[in-house]
């Protein structure tokens, strides 16, 4: 026999391929990364796509999931077969209605969240395919949001038709500009945010535990609190300055997040109400966070925005334990307000979050020396936030001078071992052999809460003398130390005014 048919040697480990996961030419060789990709399975793949979905997918060919049903058909068949991909929909109207049907079927039985937007027209014709469709699907929806008021309006009054009675799972709801709201027969239902201007309110409210209402006067917001007894977060958007002002305080057991402020698209700056004015009124013992967002206004002759006297009486209640408070001055405060401003921080020894803007880092200035070697000033805090929207250039070392005074918070100096301003400003090479000190004894340091994070944070570009601050030897160990520092332009994260 021919030495070329010989049989090699046996053996019992698998051969040994070319490794297809290599580059070639700039690429990788797909064969292989196929394969394993086709050997997960199913119940795997489809949890991988899940987290691939937008938040809202649109009925759009190039995004998943839809583009996950032309990749392959292995892919296609786990897309498919997983309800999940299809249970939430932004709807697009001029998308043809069996679309949307397609769409919807492929969710199967489970709970649904839909987006209706005025992206595109919303019918109000009550014989509209489209309206059909939502009436159809409505037993199984979780989540509803529509922007068009006329819209909602359309899908309550079909009579027969008419959404309500018709959503037992419905959790979420969100109306923009809706003249009438009512609901009935929504036993699920928590979560509601309505932005409109005075629109009749017939709802289950003592079922809600979030709300958030835009356009809304304070003596209807109190009342609205007295309905809604089991509320936990409540956002309030306020109008205008209402002609009737509250006559009675009110007591709420539960809310625990509020949040309070001016309506952004108000045109008449100076009718705006403060927000200070419902907190004149409210005792809520377990609220732990607190937002106020002041209006645009002209101090002069609003007296109460200028002194916080009533968030100084608000916070005075002795069963109050605040959390996180977050204060935003859009205009430059008085020292007289920045003064009462300390005074109510002195009324908050439990604050662990601090969250403060104002225009300028000037205005600040305060708040820094405060923070400096007085054990006693916010005792808890461990995040500290502060954040100015003008393009205003101090001195950089006096800006420095204010920073290292705060972190001195951290190390608890005695404020006799703090430097003079005159040396802080000369010479520099001394406060970073300063800062480590503190460092130091921090660690060591015992009687109050270590600040464990500090955000310096600017909305305007045009700030570019912060940069040297990151760039410092003392952020840098104060960075390896564990303390968690950021210096530069606001991020999504440090916004102040939140609802889900």
């Amino acid at each position: 026999m021919s030495d070329s048919f010989a049989v090699g040697p046996l053996s019992n480990r698998p051969p040994a391929y070319q490794n297809q996961h290599n580059e070639a030419g700039g690429y990788l060789r797909p064969a292989a990364v196929g394969r394993g990709i086709l050997a997960v399975l199913p119940e795997i793949l489809a949890e991988i796509f899940v987290h691939c979905l937008p938040e809202w997918p649109r009925p759009d060919p190039q995004d998943a999931p839809q583009l996950l049903c032309r990749i392959c058909r292995r892919f296609r068949e786990v897309a498919l077969s997983t309800p999940r991909l299809w249970s939430s929909l932004w709807v697009d109207p001029e998308k043809h209605n069996d679309f949307c049907r397609t769409w919807l079927s492929r969710a199967q039985s489970i709970p649904l969240s839909l987006k209706l937007s005025d992206d595109g027209y919303l019918p109000t014709d009550p014989e509209h395919p489209l309206l059909s469709t939502i009436i159809g699907c409505s037993r199984q929806c979780r989540t509803l949001e529509i922007s068009d008021g006329l819209f909602w309006e359309t899908l309550l009054s079909g009579g027969s038709r008419s959404l309500n009675g018709k959503v037992p799972l419905l959790e979420e709801l969100k109306i923009w500009d809706p003249d009438v709201v009512v609901l009935h027969d929504a036993p699920e239902l928590r979560i509601l945010s309505i932005s409109a201007h005075n629109p009749e309110l017939h709802l289950p409210w003592h079922q809600l535990t979030k709300l958030h209402l835009s356009f809304t006067h304070i003596p209807d917001s109190i009342q609205v609190l007295r309905d809604s007894i089991n509320l936990v977060q409540a956002a309030f958007e306020f109008d205008y300055e209402s002609s009737t002002r509250p006559v009675s305080n009110f007591r709420h057991p539960r809310l625990r997040c509020l949040a309070l402020g001016p309506c952004n698209d108000d045109e008449d700056e100076d009718e705006r109400a403060t927000p200070l004015a419902f907190l004149d009124c409210a005792e809520i013992p377990s609220l732990t966070e607190l937002i106020v967002v002041l209006p645009w206004q002209n101090l002069p002759y609003h007296p109460m925005v200028n002194t916080l006297s009533p968030l100084l009486s608000f916070l005075s209640h002795p069963s109050l334990r605040l959390h996180t408070l977050a204060l935003s001055f859009p205009y430059s405060p008085l020292t007289e307000t920045m003064e009462n401003m300390m005074e109510c921080l002195k009324l908050a020894p439990s604050l662990a979050h601090f969250k403060f803007r104002a225009p300028s880092l000037t205005d600040i200035a305060i708040l820094f020396a405060r923070l400096t070697g007085h054990a006693d000033f916010l005792p808890r805090l461990e995040y500290l936030q502060l954040t100015f929207s003008d393009a205003v250039y101090p001195d950089p070392p006096a800006l420095m001078s204010l920073v290292i005074k705060m972190l001195c918070r951290w190390a608890a100096i005695p404020p006799a071992a703090l430097p003079k301003s005159d040396v802080v400003y000369r010479d520099r090479p001394n406060l970073v052999s300063l800062v480590i000190g503190m460092l130091c004894w921090r660690w060591a340091a015992v009687g109050f809460t270590q600040l464990k994070s500090f955000r310096l944070t600017y909305i305007s570009p045009l700030a570019p003398y912060l940069d040297f601050l990151k760039s410092e030897s003392e952020f840098r160990r104060l960075e390896e130390e564990g303390m968690l520092l950021y210096v530069g332009e606001t991020q999504d994260t440090d916004r102040f005014w939140k609802f889900p």
